[in-house]
């Protein structure tokens, strides 16, 4: 099912530098579907992909980026068309498979923003993207894995604490480091460290010990 409505575009309307849109429509009997929802949405017949945002009962915002905006050549009170429709999920291959898990680092520009570097390396974005889409405050893991889960990246869900009984993170797994009582985002692939802030490590660094890890899984 698709879900159409027209938008006036206002700057008056961005909220902390950020733009939400609510769809005027119930989302749940649109999309037979709860939760954060991937969508196809077509802004003037430019399609992108989004996610939509749950706000309860069935009401939905969806974030219009800087990208968005410049790319649809919106300006201040230009009447959008919006077209939405339910992303379908996507099958991959074998080579598709090898590709999406051959790790491109991506260096964190702040000390704050080792969540955001780790979420582009897994997402294959640059970090000013990631930035655009979900602003620039440091990323919590509940964050991190509803935007994986957005994107169709499988994940265990929930972090992992390393103890006797899971002594090992998973192969693929992005890793919560600890030191003297600060944390740190890492991305752990093919027995290497992809560390943000330090660079592609063959081990933990110095001081810093593993204290959670959540499991990553593309298949």
């Amino acid at each position: 099912m698709k879900i159409k409505f027209e938008m006036k575009y206002s700057l008056s309307d961005e909220v902390n530098g950020k733009h939400y849109v609510e769809i005027p429509t119930n989302v749940w009997k649109a999309f037979n579907q709860k939760g954060r929802i991937k969508s196809d949405c077509f802004l003037n017949g430019m399609m992108y992909h989004t996610s939509l945002i749950p706000k309860g009962e069935g009401k939905y915002v969806f974030q219009l980026t800087k990208k968005m905006i410049k790319e649809a050549s919106l300006t201040e009170g230009q009447i959008v068309s919006v077209e939405m429709t339910k992303s379908k999920p996507m099958k991959m291959n074998k080579s598709e498979e090898v590709v999406k898990q051959n790790i491109s680092f991506r260096e964190q520009p702040t000390s704050h923003s080792c969540g955001q570097a780790c979420v582009a390396m897994l997402l294959d974005k640059s970090v000013e993207e990631i930035f655009e889409l979900f602003g620039k405050k440091p990323l919590g893991i509940g964050k991190i894995v509803d935007i994986l889960n957005a994107y169709g990246v499988k994940n265990a869900q929930k972090n992992i604490r390393v103890s006797k009984k899971n002594p090992i993170p998973s192969p693929f797994s992005l890793l919560t480091l600890k030191q003297n009582g600060h944390y740190h985002f890492v991305v752990y692939a093919h027995g290497k460290i992809y560390d943000p802030a330090r660079g592609i490590l063959n081990d933990i660094p110095t001081g810093m010990e593993i204290s959670l890890y959540l499991e990553i899984t593309y298949t």
